[in-house]
């Protein structure tokens, strides 16, 4: 009986990946033709995890908690607001996607070091604010890599947790910005992300789409899908501020519609108008 056990879990463990569609196909073709094989894995992407260096991960939290202290100073908050602002920013994202896959545990409540960094970082956003000014270059530095860090991040534990490509993406996504939607929320300003500006947004969407692409299309290792995803969004993010991208409100094209279908109802009452 034991021995019929075995053979069936090892049996499971190496059967084939579900049939895929036939654009996932040939990706899938041209892919493995045109990386090297170092590179790439035969492994779904439900087995093993992205390695964030524990370092990376709490700057990534300390610049979200940092402005999350700004944030409170300069709404005139006490120092329960200066927490509050500190923990959702730096954290906020990560809780939101953990409480969303239900039973996999919330990451920022693994360990007191996210916490304590947080507030830390908040307490210095809050009674150092113009250090953090004269600090800016190297913040959006960090917070350009944190972008792309939380965005992999999240996307990977989707995709652990069983989930297709586009739902992985979006909670990559909601990793990297969801602190700071809650965080302008709490403070009652309209989210930096669904304001005209630099493509905040637009950032966390390419380095978590272009790792889940990398991973479940292309069967890149997940650590060179990382690598290159946060390189991605950090160059996503660095060209959009020094080039000045920005995304626009909207525009009302009801006038072109209207115009459009005009010329179309007079050419049709006289075909023979030029």
């Amino acid at each position: 009986m034991d021995a019929t056990l075995l053979a069936l879990a090892s049996t499971a463990a190496t059967a084939a990946p579900e049939t895929t569609g036939a654009v996932e196909s040939v990706l899938t073709s041209i892919a493995a033709e045109v990386l090297p094989s170092a590179i790439t894995t035969t492994a779904p992407a439900t087995i093993g995890q992205v390695a964030v260096p524990l370092p990376l991960e709490l700057a990534a939290v300390f610049v979200g908690a940092v402005v999350g202290g700004v944030f409170a100073a300069d709404h005139k908050l006490d120092i329960m607001g200066m927490a509050t602002l500190g923990i959702v920013a730096g954290l906020g994202g990560g809780i939101i996607r953990d409480v969303i896959l239900l039973d996999h545990g919330v990451a920022a409540f693994s360990s007191r070091d996210f916490l304590i960094v947080a507030l830390l970082a908040a307490a210095l956003g809050y009674y150092f604010t113009g250090l953090v000014h004269r600090l800016n270059p190297v913040l959006f530095t960090i917070d350009a890599l944190s972008l792309g860090l939380f965005a992999i991040v999240g996307a990977d534990k989707a995709m652990r947790a069983g989930l297709m490509p586009m739902p992985a993406i979006l909670l990559g996504t909601i990793t990297a910005v969801g602190g700071s939607v809650l965080r302008d929320m709490l403070v009652g300003d309209v989210p930096r992300l669904l304001r005209p500006g630099t493509l905040y947004g637009l950032t966390a969407v390419v380095g978590a789409g272009f790792f889940v692409l990398l991973v479940d299309i292309a069967h890149v290792t997940k650590g060179w899908a990382g690598i290159v995803s946060v390189a991605l969004a950090v160059v996503v993010r660095g060209l959009s501020v020094w080039l000045k991208w920005e995304t626009k409100p909207a525009s009302d094209l009801s006038p072109l519609l209207f115009g459009a279908a005009r010329r179309i109802r007079d050419g049709a009452r006289d075909p023979w108008r030029r």
